[in-house]
């Protein structure tokens, strides 16, 4: 069974995280005036996207097509066995709903702490299928 990790952009950039192999994926998170770090794992998918923090769909949150994108990926990481390292800043909101979506689709939760965005969660949730209310 593949896993999903959600971690820091420190700790991708040191490899503080489980080892992903070589059949792995790699969801990079930024602000939109942030560069991608340089992981220090070879990952076979590196996918990046930049959008703020925030709660509220507002300019610069996440995107309803940055949603469809994720869960797109999710979808394929589960097919292909992938395990996922997501990372934002600090590891905890913007990641931490991707990888709580990723646990709610069968991913292996690795148990990282998780301060989920709901904004980003709902979205990735409805992109997959799933009614999500963000209350």
């Amino acid at each position: 069974m593949s896993f999903i990790e959600n971690v820091s952009m420190d700790a991708i950039k040191h490899g503080i995280h489980y080892d992903p192999g070589p059949n792995s994926m790699v969801i990079q998170i930024v602000d939109p005036d942030h560069e991608f770090p340089k992981p220090m794992y070879q990952f076979k998918y590196v996918m990046g996207f930049r959008f703020w923090d925030n709660e509220k769909d507002e300019y610069n949150s996440i995107s309803d097509d940055q949603a469809d994108a994720i869960a797109d990926l999710l979808r394929l990481a589960k097919e292909e066995n992938i395990n996922v390292i997501v990372h934002c800043h600090a590891g905890l909101c913007r990641s931490g709903a991707v990888a709580e979506c990723g646990v709610f689709i069968g991913f292996q939760d690795v148990g990282s702490k998780r301060i989920p965005n709901l904004l980003v969660k709902g979205k990735i949730m409805e992109s997959l299928g799933y009614s999500y209310e963000n209350s």
